[in-house]
């Protein structure tokens, strides 16, 4: 891929604060008017803002594996650990506070970007061909909420289900939907949502096109339908380097269609209406889990020991992501993090800031020792985990080098923001509520057996299926900055032994934004 000429001015200002990104002055309107002459300029124009999230100190590393996942506290915390504060949730020591702010402003500023995008496909849409103005502004609406709806799991309150007379006309995170100069105010957590689901709406439906011409796993179900797409995308003017086409979009890291929905059905969770659980069964349920039965797309890998080694080394099970980032040289990213080797003499090397789970912890998540040692047969126990000593166990999820063949069939250097057991997770969650335990369970063992724990779950109380769920996240989704979230959704007081509330759960806001900013965040008795 060619280099992006939006690239040094996106980088060159993604971390600088909210207020310094908007002070650009005519030298940006020009780069901008050249940028946005072309289709092809649109098109790099969105890979720019994909590019830019997988930066390390966003979803390429601290909003993954990184500070995301030390605040679950499944890592164990090691003195002089660059993220030892985090791990305590003393957000104001500096190490804390800078990665607070640069996520702050790196995800706004990559907002920014997205409206800018918009604003230009509005100005220019007579002059673009109509696939590149549907499915362009599709994504930039999406990601837009995907940034948007990620700010305020962080810096928002969790458990809205059960608080939203109490915090629906708080005002929480600014939602930016115009690419100005002008300071958005805070917007209530009411209209976050409102403003969430109808970007991931529209999206949905301008990444979907007419009769789904758009979308690249269903094309009128002709007998040409690999042509008819084809020759649809290619139509597009500055289709070049193969941007749009069917057989590989899919796998790109992108947002299409089914991604823009699974996003949309994550927004529906976390706001916990009675329609919108309805609305996240149905989208497994009619659209994402009937995919098992089409030739173009399966909506589970074919998962074996194959997949996770030496055939295919795809230790991420690709195909059952829906939306990923590709990282460039990722094992090289990860580094230290994940690679405790010990030297000469057995001298311990990168000890300081090593991410690893302690030996006890591996067997509280994947159930070994625990009466029918359910963890033997888990293929994420087995083959996702190396034992780097006796006692300290390093995951091996997103190190997909397989030492010999390089990324034999290309499943490397891949990060997953959305993969398809969160949605058999949240069902057996809502039914679970439901009072339907029957169908809890068997959604629960849908991943099981995926993950060869052949042996199903049966005969267990609500609080049993409760607990199974919780633990199912747990081996799902170390590394991937999603466990965090779900416990603060759940409002679960008690994570591995830490005492959790609003005021561990909620990072504050950067002070650049409460004392130059004039922004307020609410704060409860407790915090």
């Amino acid at each position: 891929m060619k280099k992006l000429y939006i690239l040094p001015l996106l980088f060159g200002l993604l971390f600088s604060s909210c207020e310094d990104y908007l002070n650009v002055g005519s030298e940006t309107e020009l780069i901008e008017e050249q940028i946005y002459a072309t289709d092809e300029g649109f098109h790099k124009a969105l890979t720019g803002v994909y590019v830019g999230m997988g930066n390390y100190f966003l979803y390429g590393g601290h909003l993954t594996w990184g500070m995301m996942d030390i605040l679950a506290h499944h890592y164990e915390n090691v003195s002089a650990n660059t993220y030892q504060y985090l791990h305590r949730h003393d957000y104001t020591h500096i190490t804390s506070s800078v990665l607070i702010e640069q996520a702050w402003n790196g995800l706004y500023n990559l907002i920014y970007r997205c409206n800018d995008i918009i604003k230009h496909l509005e100005e220019k849409k007579a002059e673009l061909h109509p696939v590149n103005y549907e499915m362009i502004k599709g994504e930039a609406l999406a990601l837009r909420a995907y940034l948007h709806f990620d700010l305020l799991r962080m810096f928002g309150h969790g458990d809205y289900r059960h608080r939203s007379a109490e915090l629906s006309n708080v005002r929480t995170i600014p939602y930016v939907t115009t690419a100005s100069k002008e300071i958005t105010p805070q917007a209530t957590y009411a209209e976050v949502f409102k403003n969430l689901k109808a970007d991931l709406n529209e999206a949905a439906k301008l990444l979907w096109g007419e009769n789904g011409e758009n979308c690249n796993f269903t094309y009128n179900n002709t007998e040409n339908e690999a042509e008819d797409l084809a020759n649809h995308f290619g139509a597009a003017e500055g289709n070049t380097e193969s941007f749009w086409t069917y057989f590989d979009y899919d796998s790109k890291p992108r947002i299409n269609y089914y991604a823009a929905k699974a996003i949309l059905a994550r927004v529906n969770m976390w706001e916990g209406t009675d329609e919108g659980y309805q609305a996240v069964l149905d989208f497994l349920e009619q659209e994402w889990e009937p995919a098992a039965d089409d030739e173009t797309q399966d909506a589970w890998d074919w998962v074996s020991t194959s997949r996770f080694r030496s055939t295919y080394h795809d230790r991420i099970l690709s195909q059952e992501n829906l939306f990923h980032l590709h990282i460039t040289n990722l094992n090289d990213v990860i580094g230290i993090s994940f690679k405790y080797q010990y030297g000469t003499n057995n001298t311990q090397l990168n000890q300081y800031d090593v991410l690893w789970l302690t030996q006890n912890m591996f067997q509280e998540i994947f159930e070994y020792n625990a009466g029918s040692n359910v963890g033997i047969g888990d293929y994420r126990a087995n083959y996702l985990f190396t034992q780097s000593s006796k006692t300290q166990y390093l995951c091996l999820k997103l190190d997909q080098y397989d030492g010999e063949n390089n990324y034999a069939v290309g499943y490397g250097d891949k990060i997953p923001l959305v993969t398809t057991p969160e949605f058999y997770y949240y069902a057996a969650e809502i039914y679970l509520e439901k009072g339907d335990l029957t169908n809890a369970l068997a959604k629960l063992n849908t991943v099981r057996q995926k993950r060869g724990l052949t042996t199903p779950l049966a005969d267990l109380d609500a609080e049993q299926i409760k607990e199974e769920i919780i633990k199912e996240w747990r081996k799902e989704y170390i590394t991937l900055g999603q466990l965090f979230f779900q416990y603060k959704r759940w409002n679960l007081e008690d994570v591995f032994g830490n005492a959790m509330n609003d005021k561990t759960y909620v990072l504050p806001f950067p002070e650049s934004e409460t004392i130059t900013g004039n922004r307020e965040q609410f704060i409860t008795e407790e915090e």
